[in-house]
């Protein structure tokens, strides 16, 4: 017997988006007159951008470090903007959850200041999207199972009933552990598969 899924959620960098951190770099090099390898080892590499996504720094403190270490003075709309260029919408994976029969959402570990740029300049997501839940919000990131207990809180839905579609082995690991049905994805047509197979297109 097929189980019942209430929310399908899916990732969003390499499932929903393609996650493309280079132009990102590339634009707050040329922006900031830095080298982008400079760069990437203050922000990404030294685990910065991971406390923000955990919602160790919401996006006006993750500015001001950001510019601290930068020596620079970026304001949060322009670091923003930037921020969001790392992720360009797959238009295959979103058509596929346009198609799913049950309520979809979207699960993913980033930070407050991601938030703040991208759903206005891609409001594709919450049109096939609801919730819409980013890690900062619950101090907690895939694969944690903290992060996997509080979102059943927030969603009230019993975990046996919640599904996780991700590209990362751990995090799915993490949800099966947690009780979810879970879908690890590799490719638009192994997903649409898989859905298929589980009733949900």
């Amino acid at each position: 017997m097929t189980p019942v899924t209430d929310i399908v959620f899916f990732d969003l960098g390499d499932v929903v988006c393609r996650f493309q951190p280079q132009p990102r770099l590339h634009a707050l090099a040329a922006r900031l007159r830095k080298p982008a390898e400079e760069l990437d080892a203050m922000i990404w590499q030294s685990g910065l951008s991971a406390d923000a996504d955990a919602g160790r720094l919401n996006a006006g403190s993750l500015c001001a470090e950001v510019n601290r270490r930068t020596g620079s003075s970026l304001s949060i709309s322009e670091l923003a903007d930037i921020w969001r260029l790392a992720f360009v919408l797959n238009p295959e994976v979103y058509q596929l959850a346009l198609r799913v029969n049950t309520q979809c959402g979207l699960l993913t570990n980033n930070a407050e200041l991601l938030r703040q740029a991208l759903l206005p300049a891609m409001p594709e997501l919450q049109k096939a999207f609801e919730p819409i839940l980013f890690s900062y919000e619950f101090a907690a990131a895939k694969p944690d199972p903290l992060l996997f207990t509080r979102v059943q809180t927030r969603t009230g839905v019993d975990p046996a009933r919640l599904m996780l579609i991700d590209d990362s082995q751990r995090n799915i690991s993490a949800a099966a552990n947690a009780g979810w049905q879970t879908i690890a994805y590799r490719n638009p047509a192994q997903l649409a598969a898989d859905l298929a197979a589980a009733g949900l297109i």
